[in-house]
């Protein structure tokens, strides 16, 4: 994986080099263990050992990746994303990751371009197309999210993530009324998520609406308590 598209990651494994480390060494130390185990063994024997640690290496990168973004932490999460081999088939789940660890710690514009390559590896994948973009309405990408808004619409009206995009376009046209409809499209689309009631609160505001904004943030935090955007 390119780790050029997450900036802080050399920081990162400077300040934390020990816990990234461990989990390449036991890694690596796995691998070796079972290319010892099976050196006495049939050639189809010691690639399936091989094999299976390497998996297993795999597995706990992808967990520890995860286990980290859950607790909004940038660091650990990208240092568990460089354990992963550059050609994994995951690597688009993996740049996704990448982005919403980087959009939590405030880098839109890691996050975009994270974003950005993940839909590249897999064009079909919808997950990250309203956390993608807000990054883009935070760095003033009209033609972008417009763009992305666009593609996401066409491929599935029924995407909560794609009327997020038409919500945070039409916010960044300042285009309030109509942003704050698609927001409310969106939430409705996806009735346990916090995310589009969150956009719409804002949108609330900004249209001077603020006991809207407060009932939207509100509605928020109950689905999801840990939902800090929306306190």
């Amino acid at each position: 994986m390119p780790t050029t598209l997450f900036p802080g990651t050399a920081a990162a494994a400077g300040g934390g080099r020990q816990r990234g480390g461990a989990a390449a060494a036991a890694a690596a130390a796995a691998a070796a263990a079972a290319t010892a185990a099976t050196d006495s063994a049939p050639a189809s024997t010691r690639l399936a050992a091989v094999g299976a640690a390497a998996l297993r290496a795999l597995l706990q990168s992808h967990a520890a990746a995860s286990a980290a973004l859950a607790r909004f932490d940038r660091d650990a999460t990208l240092r568990a994303l460089s354990l992963l081999p550059r050609a994994h088939p995951g690597a688009a789940w993996a740049l996704s990751v990448a982005g919403r660890a980087l959009a939590e710690a405030g880098d839109h514009r890691g996050a975009a371009a994270a974003f950005a390559a993940a839909r590249a590896a897999d064009p079909l994948r919808p997950d990250d197309v309203a956390a993608h973009s807000t990054a883009l309405w935070h760095l003033r990408r009209p033609a972008e999210l417009a763009a992305l808004a666009s593609s996401a619409l066409s491929r599935d009206r029924r995407s909560a993530g794609a009327w997020a995009a038409v919500g945070n376009a039409l916010s960044l046209a300042r285009e309030h009324e109509p942003a704050l409809a698609a927001l409310r499209r969106a939430a409705r689309l996806a009735p346990r998520e916090p995310y589009p009631r969150t956009l719409a609160g804002h949108e609330q505001l900004a249209g001077d609406d603020p006991e809207g904004a407060l009932a939207s943030f509100r509605e928020a935090i109950r689905l999801d308590p840990r939902h800090y955007n929306a306190w």
